[in-house]
C-alpha cells in the first residue's frame, strides 16, 4: 500500500460509511498534492471514479476498512485512467 493515502468520508454511529457530497473537489485537491490512493465510501464510488489518475478503494463500513488494512479481506482497488464515465441514462 502507498505511504500516502487519504480516507475521505463520514462514518455513521452504526459503523457504516456515508455518502460524501463534493467528493470530486476533495479528491482533485488531494491529487494535486500528490495523493494517489483514496479510501472512499462505497456509495460515493461512482462520483470518485470521475476523477482521473487516482486509485480508489470503496469501503462500506469501519469493519471492512479494518479487515482490508489487516489483510483479513482485501477490497479490490479501482484505478481510474482519464476518468471513467458512468453509463448514460436513456
Amino acid at each position: 500500500m502507498s505511504d500516502h493515502a487519504v480516507l475521505v468520508g463520514e462514518l455513521g454511529l452504526n459503523g457504516r460509511t456515508r455518502t460524501v457530497h463534493g467528493i470530486i473537489g476533495k479528491l482533485l485537491a488531494d491529487r494535486d498534492l500528490g495523493i494517489e490512493l483514496f479510501f472512499v465510501p462505497a456509495s460515493s464510488q461512482a462520483q470518485a471514479k470521475l476523477v482521473p489518475h487516482i486509485k480508489i478503494i470503496p469501503i462500506s463500513s469501519l469493519k471492512q476498512l479494518y479487515e482490508h488494512l489487516t489483510g483479513i479481506q482485501t477490497v479490490p482497488m479501482i484505478i481510474t485512467r482519464a476518468g471513467d464515465r458512468p453509463p448514460s441514462k436513456k
